[in-house]
């Protein structure tokens, strides 16, 4: 009976083997290689189901990791196919996966493989941030040409995006990392799940990629939890509060003050934007219905989202229409303030702008994240903020920051 069989030949890791490149096999007759509980007919119709166009969206179904043993848990994919650790580890030398031992492998036809590992460090008590320096540093050093276009690190958690863009394809690894439990006499240990995955075929995999990287979390708590000796580091909160504006929400310290400016536009109507003494790249804003101005636009000028069916569309100027591919939205993530939607978004966002190399375009930025809520009961409708400093406020400060807000 034949199976799915990974081959690798190469690796070059951000730490495991999903951070690097691999060369997928195709079948092997090979019946010890795989996870003997996937036959040939799902194997046939996994292939057939994932060779339609490229803007279906997969149809998968998900398990939470069964190794009650472990520190934390994850999700895994029914419908892809398991390697055991074992083999994949003896496949690779130590240098090659930087230390890390392999808890889980999985792949589909696509290809996409799915990896998890642990590693403890071997000195002091290692920061996320070293943590992940210190894979990244190792990456550059397998293969230069290896770009990592988005990383954002926080006490306990981190998460990156690099490209690999090699002969045979170019691909994308997604990894988030999870500091674990420690009872401080010991150096720092950490999980890492990763998704490697061809370039072209991520937008498909997008919600999946998310949902992966979501799921891992420690046993019984959130990732910023631990039940011995919690990695949690407390940050000094301001608030920030404007009757007008209508909002109030909590922000790091270390931003500095608000320094808010609320004016006419130069045709007509106004406009409101604020903007951190520490951190000049994180702002939010916002334009009422009559705002007018002799200028391109940019994220801030928004009145808010709008909604048609299941799709979301940014609303700008009120000259322009709202429902128009131009102002398409696609969020990486759907949170909650103060029992309302807030649409988290990144660069792959603005749908229109995905292809657009040059010229005026509303977007959020590669590797910057925005945030696009509704206001009711004042001038404004819309509120943005614009994270386009991720080293100053990292993603999961932003999140707290939106489930913070308040609506006066």
């Amino acid at each position: 009976m034949k199976k799915i069989f990974v081959i690798i030949a190469a690796i070059m890791g951000v730490g495991v083997i999903a951070a690097g490149a691999y060369w997928f096999g195709t079948q092997s007759s090979d019946n010890n290689a795989v996870n003997k509980n996937n036959n040939t007919n799902s194997i046939a119709n996994l292939n057939t189901a994932q060779t339609n166009a490229s803007s279906d969206v997969p149809n998968v179904t998900y398990s939470p990791f069964t190794d009650t043993t472990r520190g934390y848990t994850f999700d895994t994919v029914q419908e892809w196919t398991s390697v055991s650790p074992s083999e994949v580890q003896k496949s690779i030398t130590e240098e090659q996966r930087n230390g890390y031992e392999i808890v889980y492998y999985a792949t589909n036809p696509e290809p996409v493989v799915l990896s998890v590992a642990e590693k403890q460090a071997t000195g002091n008590a290692a920061t996320m941030a070293e943590i992940v320096d210190g894979d990244i540093a190792h990456a550059r050093s397998q293969q230069p040409e290896m770009t990592f276009t988005n990383t954002t690190v926080g006490a306990s958690t981190a998460t990156t995006e690099a490209q690999l863009r090699t002969a045979q394809a170019d691909f994308t690894i997604f990894s988030k990392y999870a500091l674990l439990a420690s009872s401080g006499q010991e150096p720092a240990r950490w999980a890492l799940l990763e998704i490697t995955i061809r370039t072209p075929q991520v937008e498909r995999y997008r919600g999946i990629i998310r949902e992966l990287q979501d799921s891992l979390v420690l046993r019984g708590a959130s990732v910023s939890e631990t039940t011995t000796n919690p990695v949690v580091v407390q940050q000094e909160l301001k608030t920030f509060s404007n009757e007008e504006i209508g909002i109030s929400f909590q922000y790091p310290a270390n931003l500095g003050d608000v320094e808010l400016t609320i004016r006419d536009g130069s045709d007509s109507g106004r406009l409101f934007v604020g903007t951190f003494s520490n951190a000049d790249k994180v702002s939010f804003g916002g334009i009422d219905d009559q705002f007018a101005e002799g200028r391109s636009g940019v994220f801030l000028d928004t009145r808010g989202y709008q909604t048609e069916g299941t799709a979301y569309y940014f609303k700008f100027v009120s000259a322009k229409p709202v429902i128009d591919a131009t102002y398409l939205l696609e969020p990486l993530e759907i949170l909650t303030a103060d029992n309302q939607t807030v649409l988290l978004l990144d660069g792959q966002s603005f749908v229109a702008a995905r292809d657009v190399s040059d010229g005026p375009m509303l977007e959020v930025g590669a590797g910057s994240y925005g945030a696009l809520l509704n206001l009711k009961g004042t001038a404004f409708p819309g509120f943005a903020f614009w994270d386009r400093d991720t080293a100053a406020l990292p993603l999961d400060s932003l999140k707290q920051i939106i489930r913070s807000i308040k609506f006066l």
